[in-house]
């Protein structure tokens, strides 16, 4: 297993949905295991139990995080969690974004967002266009369409040897 030492996913979900939830009167945002950047990006450490690195030869990688933020509006009826999000990356095709959701085992982790397009550059794995898949369309209470495009996310790949899979 590889060390998680200095791998941080900064992602800043939606920036309308976090405003929108942020001008609600009674709308708030919380964090529990994540900081938040100067840019507004929160901040995932690394799961330090999960390897982060593809194996030689190997076609795909997750790269796990722990953390939550949630958000919370309409008298309780707008409720909303990302929590442990993982990255699964495949050398060529559709990698996706999963979470936990609250009250769901190490087996309830929905894809919420997909995407085809990754790149390392300067030890940063870019993801610059993840979007909502059908269990995204739900977990933020069916208001955006499949399809819709969340922030970029963005891996500090830390001190590990920087790699994309593939083979």
């Amino acid at each position: 297993m590889n060390s998680p030492t200095g791998v941080v996913l900064s992602w800043a979900v939606r920036p309308s949905f976090r405003q929108y939830v942020a001008d609600l009167p009674d709308g708030r945002e919380e964090w529990s295991g994540v900081t938040l950047s100067s840019g507004g990006a929160v901040e995932f450490p690394a799961d330090p139990g999960a390897p982060i690195a593809p194996a030689a030869g190997r076609t795909s990688v997750t790269y796990a995080f722990t953390g939550a933020i949630s958000w919370w509006g309409h008298g309780g009826a707008l409720r909303v969690q990302v929590r442990d999000p993982h990255l699964h990356l495949v050398g060529e095709g559709r990698s996706t974004l999963s979470v936990r959701q609250a009250g769901n085992g190490a087996d309830g982790r929905p894809v919420i967002a997909a995407f085809v397009e990754h790149h390392v550059d300067a030890g940063i794995l870019h993801v610059p266009l993840p979007r909502l898949t059908w269990d995204g369309v739900s977990l933020f209470g069916d208001v955006y369409e499949v399809g819709a495009p969340l922030a970029p996310l963005q891996v500090a790949l830390g001190h590990q040897e920087v790699s994309t899979c593939g083979p």
